[in-house]
């Protein structure tokens, strides 16, 4: 099997996948969990939240989750959690942008890297560091490079071991030596100019991870893939497409001449499935909808992290390749509506008052239960037991509580047990469940006083 993580980190890039050899693979790594300023401004604008009083604290994140419900993984965290006892066997620096290496040195005082691919750049100086961590990880890298990189450029051979074929096949199709030199400036750097591009076939299923490369470099590949028939035949027919630059318009695999915006690779590759990691909003166009487009008028399935969360690819190897053995997931199946979720029918008024709900879990629904579960935690096994619980509030007795329930995903739809009714609390404050589907669910927590709610608080639960 191969599998292919894309984590929804926000604004920036990481992709871990899972090889069928049963080595790991990472693309990429940021672990910075935060919104930039105009997805901050974008988010706010969807939510009405005053963002001058927001861009005051500069806490976007912990002030806009509490209307936004998809989470954000942190890259080490999710690393530990699923793969804690493996190597990475091969990482991709796909460009040296900050948003694709955040949190590197913690990576590598937790991970080992067997080997690291990177470009042969020597000239970049980077100063556009958010805070000390981004520069202290930019100086790490410079000296983990130095003697380590494995550098490629474009090949229409594929890349093996020295001692064998790997079990899929991995092709580098970017960046090229020219591309490096027109990127590599001191004075006006362009990283992604030479980032890398990747195809990855294993036994038919083709995937192709676009970096942050370019209109114009896309345009240059099709171009050099005319005069390359053997080549362009793999690009035939993607099963996912992984869109450049986070689906802005500078990063699409299609050009503009003569007034015209050419799609002739897209329509060539014609990829099943486009996922597209969302940071800022693409300038100028709808990324989802201009990726969505098929040349026959129908459409495809387009992925976003920001209201998918975090998105899964897989195949389980069978040959001949069958199409109907490929699996895409979400963290948020958001294909469900939200009609089922109930609101509560009296007022909710901000009141300032603290509240926050936790978590312990047990095997037992008797309990005890005394095992704290962080909210948004590592995956939970099914048929474990929860009790929800006023953690934290200085809300002046007397006041009552009210849950709601949400489950999401295919497997509570196919149950029909996707929840979301207001439930009363029994006097207890505190509410007891056991984890059943898999997916991203969550409980909301109400505090009623003087029959308006003063106060909410929301906890997100993973289960595999």
């Amino acid at each position: 099997m191969i599998k292919f993580h894309f984590l929804n980190v926000g604004h920036g890039d990481t992709t871990i996948i899972e090889l069928p050899d049963d080595e790991l693979m990472l693309v990429d790594f940021n672990r910075d969990i935060e919104f930039d300023d105009e997805t901050a401004k974008e988010l706010a604008e969807i939510y009405k939240i005053d963002f001058n009083k927001l861009e005051k604290s500069k806490k976007y994140y912990s002030e806009i989750s509490k209307y936004y419900n998809i989470l954000l993984d942190d890259s080490l965290t999710y690393l530990k959690e699923n793969f804690e006892d493996k190597n990475i066997f091969r990482y991709i620096q796909t460009h040296p942008d900050i948003d694709h290496l955040a949190g590197f040195k913690a990576l590598t005082e937790n991970f080992s890297i067997v080997d690291f691919w990177d470009t042969d750049h020597e000239n970049i100086e980077k100063t556009d560091f958010k805070n000390d961590s981004d520069e202290e990880d930019w100086k790490h890298y410079l000296e983990f490079r130095k003697n380590k990189k494995k550098i490629y450029y474009r090949s229409s051979n594929k890349i093996s071991s020295n001692d064998q074929t790997y079990p899929y096949k991995i092709y580098v199709f970017h960046p090229t030596r020219e591309a490096l030199v027109d990127g590599d400036s001191k004075e006006n750097p362009q990283p992604n100019f030479f980032s890398y591009l990747i195809l990855i076939d294993y036994n038919g299923f083709k995937t192709v991870l676009g970096g942050d490369v370019t209109e114009k470099y896309w345009k240059d590949l099709w171009e050099w893939l005319e005069d390359n028939e053997s080549a362009k035949q793999l690009f035939k027919d993607i099963h996912v497409l992984k869109a450049s630059h986070h689906g802005r318009k500078s990063g699409r695999c299609g050009w503009e001449e003569k007034k015209i915006y050419k799609r002739d690779f897209l329509n060539w590759m014609n990829p099943e499935n486009v996922i597209i990691s969302v940071g800022k909003k693409p300038e100028n166009c709808d990324a989802t909808e201009w990726y969505r487009k098929k040349s026959d008028g129908s459409s495809r399935n387009v992925l976003t992290t920001r209201w998918y969360g975090t998105v899964w690819s897989s195949y389980d190897g069978t040959t001949p390749f069958d199409k109907e053995k490929i699996k895409i997931e979400t963290r948020y199946d958001r294909k469900d509506s939200e009609d089922h979720i109930k609101q509560l029918a009296i007022p909710i008024k901000e009141s300032g008052y603290t509240f926050k709900i936790g978590a312990q879990r047990c095997a037992l629904k008797s309990g005890p239960f005394r095992e704290e579960y962080k909210k948004g935690g590592r995956a939970l096994t099914k048929n474990m037991w929860l009790k929800f619980y006023v953690k934290k509030t200085d809300i002046p007795e007397p006041f009552e509580v009210k849950w709601r329930v949400v489950n999401t995903g295919e497997e509570a739809r196919l149950a029909e047990d996707l929840r979301g009714r207001i439930e009363d609390d029994k006097g207890f404050k505190a509410k007891r469940e056991q984890t059943k589907y898999k997916g991203t669910h969550f409980m909301d927590c109400f505090a009623i006083k003087d029959g308006v709610c003063v106060a909410k608080d929301r906890f997100y639960v993973n289960i595999k």
